[in-house]
Order: structure tokens, then sequence, then C-alpha cells
């Protein structure tokens, strides 16, 4: 997918921010579960 796609869809939703995740495709929550979390985690702390 290309990446510009995902910045776009995250400008459109109010509070979303992009996170580029190296060396993960379609299934980033798969593939890279530990970023995913901790990426999740700093949102969440942020809020």
């Amino acid at each position: 997918m290309d990446v510009e796609y995902g910045r776009l869809y995250a400008r459109c939703i109010p509070g979303a921010r992009f996170e580029l995740i190296p060396e993960a495709a379609h299934f980033p929550h798969i593939e890279q579960l530990e970023e995913v979390a901790r990426l999740i985690g700093d949102f969440a702390a942020g809020l």
C-alpha cells in the first residue's frame, strides 16, 4: 500500500497520527506486534 495513502487517511481522522512501522506490510499488528503495542501505548498515554 502506498505510504501517502496512509498519511492522507490519518489526516482525515481528528486526533489520528500516521506511524510508519519498518518491516511490516498489511498486518503490522502481527508482523511487528511489540512496535504496534508500544505505539498504541504511547498514543493512549498522550490522551
